[in-house]
């Protein structure tokens, strides 16, 4: 049996998945949610089943570990038929224009790209040094939130400031949600708004192809107000 474990270790949680790739099916996944608040959670469906445990996890280390321990007492991890674990990264900056292979240099990339994404970069980094120390014997492979927006031209996302300024990041309107889009319907481009969470967006997307034609900015979210004006700083 060929698995690969899946993991989106986010800025408050910690999404999960073991797939059985001769499928594929699902063997087991799950929701470790609220790390860092007074009561976590614990979510493990497997067979069927949902075992649900409320506990006290005080950082995402401590919610790793918490799903290690869901798994070993349902399902546990074969290391020998581990083909790869998979691991969702917001930022990836205007690098990686698709999956990767983690090693060192993509390590320091990631750590490099925490300022654009400081609420996620970090546990997205947790994650993956959590898992590649407990199973270092199988490739790690960082799929980007930005990979995808790649392709737009600079028109798209660059704010019209000084180019400097612009190649910085910070000038730039850095898009998000790349895997949200990709692969989702293009028979026009129509602004589809696919991120109904936590941290919504919505996407242009160009028809007949994989480019994306643009994309809104700072829509409300749990952690923003939305696109404000110049005004609201007087």
């Amino acid at each position: 049996m060929a698995q690969v474990l899946v993991l989106n270790s986010g800025s408050s949680s910690i999404k999960y998945e073991l797939i059985d790739m001769t499928g594929p099916t699902t063997l087991a996944g799950g929701l470790v949610e609220r790390i860092g608040e007074a009561v976590s959670r614990v979510t493990h469906d497997v067979g069927g089943q949902r075992h649900v445990v409320d506990t006290s996890l005080a950082d995402h280390r401590e919610g790793l570990a918490a799903m290690a321990e869901a798994f070993a007492a349902t399902t546990p991890i074969d290391p020998a038929a581990l083909r790869a674990v998979g691991h969702r990264v917001v930022h990836g900056g205007d690098r990686f224009a698709h999956p990767a292979i983690i090693d060192g240099d993509v390590l320091a990339a990631i750590r490099d790209c925490i300022p654009l994404a400081p609420l996620h970069n970090p546990a997205n980094l947790t994650g993956i040094e959590v898992a590649m120390q407990v199973y270092p014997d199988c490739p790690h492979v960082a799929v980007f939130d930005t990979a995808f927006h790649q392709s737009m031209p600079p028109q798209a996302f660059r704010y019209a400031l000084d180019r400097d300024v612009a190649g910085t990041g910070g000038g730039s309107g850095a898009p998000w949600g790349g895997r949200s889009w990709r692969g989702s319907p293009r028979s026009h481009c129509t602004w589809q708004s696919r991120r109904a969470n936590g941290g919504p967006a919505t996407c242009g997307v160009r028809a007949g192809g994989a480019t994306p034609c643009g994309r809104t900015a700072s829509l409300r979210a749990a952690d923003r107000s939305g696109r404000q004006g110049p005004a609201v700083l007087k």
